[in-house]
């Protein structure tokens, strides 16, 4: 079962030092610091030396226990690499200096809680009327995805104990929207594979990844042809189980997606 600290959200690494860092904006710095803590001394072990580990956060809210986390404000962080910066900036590439210097006036409008610039609010003033129809018609779509995930995951019936499932929704910092049925199977020690059956304005696809983000999708690829499961695209990128359209009935979805689980379930 994957724990909170195998999503921790950087994770550097060398031959010589591990780092990871917990990026905290809107959330509160809370207990899972022990899992994100234990995570990278395991990591380290072959290193020899003690991991680096740091949140970055808006203000500098100290938790009851950091576990040797370093918190660092975001300020804080702009200022050391605006002073570092200086030099660099005449060889800097202007399309990523400019993205830099706009994330670094975004987050400093988080600070100030301001979350739209002045041309984002006129814009919605001059064409009020059309956004508000757009958000409706979005709505209304992440409604639709929502109902067919829903369904699709009631028409999964029961599955193993040892298969955890769940639906999860896209989220802001996504570039499509989306909602998706999860199943996540640990098929040997140290090797959880999360199967996901996602919908979106381009169709379903039934694909499978490693849960956790210290393997790679090429063992999760050779898992499953070692075993006989066929897969309909297969790369160092992705394994694609199925592709339907939009408009496929999630019955038929559902059918494949709970096929798949039960046949690698088989085979574990």
């Amino acid at each position: 079962m994957e724990t909170s600290a195998l999503i921790l959200d950087i994770v550097i690494r060398s031959e010589n030092l591990i780092a990871g860092i917990e990026n905290k904006i809107f959330a509160d710095i809370y207990n899972d610091l022990e899992d994100y803590s234990n995570h990278l001394q395991e990591l380290a072990k072959p290193t020899g030396r003690p991991p680096l580990k740091i949140i970055i956060c808006l203000g500098k809210e100290k938790p009851a226990n950091d576990h040797g986390f370093k918190i660092i404000s975001y300020e804080e962080f702009f200022e050391r690499l605006l002073q570092n910066l200086g030099p660099a900036i005449p060889h800097a590439d202007p399309q990523y200096l400019s993205l830099l210097l706009n994330f670094i006036a975004t987050i400093r409008n988080l600070k100030r809680g301001t979350h739209m610039d002045d041309q984002t609010i006129q814009f919605f003033k001059d064409n009020s009327k059309v956004a508000f129809e757009l958000y409706v018609k979005t709505d209304e779509l992440l409604r639709e995805f929502r109902s067919k995930t829903k369904q699709l995951r009631k028409g999964l019936g029961d599955l193993p104990s040892n298969v955890s499932c769940g639906v999860w929704d896209g989220t802001e910092q996504e570039s499509e929207f989306h909602s998706t049925v999860y199943c996540d199977l640990e098929v040997e020690k140290g090797l959880t594979i999360a199967f996901d059956a996602r919908v979106t304005l381009n169709g379903w696809r039934i694909n499978a990844f490693p849960r956790k983000e210290n393997q790679a999708q090429g063992e999760v690829n050779n898992w499953l042809q070692k075993r006989g499961i066929p897969s309909l695209k297969c790369s160092e990128r992705e394994w694609i189980y199925a592709q339907f359209d939009f408009k496929e009935k999630v019955e038929t979805v559902a059918k494949e997606f709970r096929e798949l689980i039960v046949s690698v379930h088989s085979r574990v």
